[in-house]
């Protein structure tokens, strides 16, 4: 089991990375008025753009933790049903 979860993270991390790397791409290939629209500079995107997939940039999604990204399961009381709390 702790296997497939290793491998099911591995594959995660690859796509997450192949899509910095798109979305990058995609940032080079807009015109100052496409990146005006969308509320970046000309200066942000070249910079974002050139920067290697590996390296986070200054709008990637801080990682979280495993605690937080799943819900929180409380104990139930005996003879009620357990509950899942959303943090």
């Amino acid at each position: 089991m702790k296997s497939l979860e290793f491998f099911n993270r591995c594959l995660n991390k690859i796509a997450f990375l192949y899509l910095r790397q798109k979305s990058r791409r995609q940032l080079l290939s807009m015109e100052s008025h496409t990146l005006r629209d969308i509320g970046v500079s000309y200066e942000d995107a070249m910079h974002e753009g050139s920067l290697p997939f590996w390296k986070a940039g200054i709008h990637d999604p801080q990682p979280c933790s495993n605690e937080s990204a799943k819900p929180e399961q409380r104990e139930s009381e005996p003879g009620s049903r357990s509950s899942i709390a959303v943090s």
